[in-house]
């Protein structure tokens, strides 16, 4: 086991989660985070989206980048829908870009990546709603009704 390399902050805002984080990240982070994330979406709606603000030089050792695509298959299964990016700091945006979207490929999340906190929120929020709606229209009572009459 070795020491835990970066730093983050978790929060829950009605139905985001809210990361706060500082790379670089080895494995033993990324576990350590899971957990955390974990413990705070447990109470969140049936499905729920995340911001995830990212310091620095935000890049996962490949060890952690496996970890945390499990990570957040296991999250979708739970009910995470989308994830707003924000990586304010330029230097290593294209790779963490890279990094990021392989990730979140894998998993099958819609994301997005910004530059501010107000347009990440709108849309991870926008998506949301969207998708409450979609769902709404599709289990409708006329609906239902009128393919049992099928």
């Amino acid at each position: 086991m070795f020491i835990v390399h970066g730093e983050y902050q978790v929060l829950k805002k009605d139905q985001l989660c809210i990361v706060e984080s500082r790379g670089p990240f080895n494995a033993e982070m990324v576990h350590k985070y899971s957990l955390e994330v974990d413990r705070v979406t447990r109470e969140m709606p049936e499905t729920w989206g995340q911001i995830v603000i990212m310091h620095k030089d935000s890049l996962f050792t490949p060890q952690a980048e496996s970890g945390m695509s499990s990570a957040i298959i296991a999250r979708k299964a739970r009910g995470l829908l989308v994830s707003a990016v924000i990586i304010p700091d330029p230097q290593a945006r294209m790779n963490i870009e890279a990094q990021v979207s392989k990730i979140y490929d894998s998993a099958g999340i819609s994301y997005a990546f910004f530059d501010d906190f107000s347009g990440a929120e709108q849309w991870a929020l926008q998506q949301l709603a969207e998708n409450r709606s979609n769902l709404l229209t599709r289990d409708s009572p006329a609906k239902t009704a009128a393919s049992a009459l099928l």
